[in-house]
């Protein structure tokens, strides 16, 4: 099949294996960066800032705790009335702070096991946050106290309070904390992941690299090979033995390999064969008839003279005649 393949063929073959072999390159490299694009995403879109904003919540939640601790402070000063409202203008600043690392992360794309986890502890949240709420109302009440005795009741009151929501913020915390560390070994999977692509993509473009550049040196030795032995020789002998048959040199060398009947030169050096024996036999039969044409112009000769002498005769006898009559 492949001696039949004509040179355009095997040209448009080796076009093809090379045209398919940039294609696989190119569908690994795109597969490798698409791999890579959707790890980066993952981590820059998705799991940077879901751990941004769990930090600010978790952040916010240890302000609060700090700031009622810090009411404490002014347990026996019974005209902390100004200290006990800097304490709720802390407690407002950093729940502003939980609104916003909420804001962050709640729209974010969940795993189904982030957003188990997720569930859980807004449950949590929900009652610590009650409490925290109780003990504000109680830091108000000692904003608005005035005496010894209501103050020592609101501080028997919010001790009580800060005992009752500390298993709440813990169990708040803890929750808090396993769903950043979740969102820390996404992202680390994330990244492994995108190693792993961009590892298997180098992989697969250099092996199919190499195996398209064997393919086709192979092939391209093939085709040249094969190009060389229809031709059977190099294209520019080949052309300039053409060249001088054209202009009629039949006496040119050919230098055709023993053995070659099917190439181009065999078929030139076989037909400049014939050529050389039709002109051989030209040659001859010219020759022949130019003898041929000398031995019809002798006869023709003879036959002019034979009729001259006749027609003399002739007259010779028609003269004779005449005088013996007269």
């Amino acid at each position: 099949m492949t001696s039949t393949m004509t040179v355009r063929a095997k040209l448009i073959l080796l076009l093809v294996i090379a045209i398919l072999a940039l294609a696989l390159i190119g569908g690994a490299s795109w597969n490798g960066m698409r791999k890579i694009t959707r790890a980066a995403d993952e981590i820059g879109r998705v799991r940077l800032p879901s751990v941004q904003g769990l930090l600010m919540v978790n952040e916010a939640q240890t302000a609060i705790r700090s700031a009622n601790r810090w009411a404490l402070t002014w347990e026996n000063n019974y005209t902390a009335q100004g200290n006990f409202s800097e304490v709720l203008k802390r407690k407002r600043e950093a729940w502003s702070n939980v609104d916003r690392g909420w804001k962050i992360y709640e729209p974010l794309p969940q795993t189904p096991e982030e957003e188990k986890l997720w569930k859980q502890f807004v449950n949590e949240w929900d009652a610590w946050k009650a409490g925290d709420q109780a003990i504000t109302a109680t830091i108000e009440g000692l904003i608005a106290n005035t005496t010894e005795a209501g103050q020592k009741a609101l501080f028997a009151r919010i001790y009580k309070q800060l005992d009752e929501n500390a298993p709440r913020f813990k169990a708040a915390e803890d929750l808090l904390n396993k769903l950043s560390d979740l969102n820390v070994q996404y992202g680390k999977d994330a990244v492994n992941a995108g190693d792993d692509a961009a590892s298997q993509a180098n992989t697969v473009v250099i092996i199919v690299g190499l195996m398209a550049t064997l393919f086709l040196l192979l092939l391209g030795i093939f085709i040249i090979r094969s190009v060389l032995k229809q031709l059977g020789g190099d294209p520019a002998y080949v052309s300039g033995v053409l060249t001088e048959v054209a202009n009629g040199n039949l006496a040119v060398r050919i230098d055709a390999s023993t053995g070659d009947t099917t190439s181009m030169l065999a078929a030139i050096q076989t037909m400049v064969g014939k050529l050389h024996t039709i002109i051989g036999e030209v040659r001859t039969a010219a020759d022949h008839l130019s003898n041929a044409s000398g031995q019809v112009s002798a006869t023709a000769q003879s036959l002019s003279q034979s009729s001259s002498e006749q027609a003399a005769s002739v007259e010779e006898t028609t003269a004779s005649m005449e005088q013996m009559s007269a």
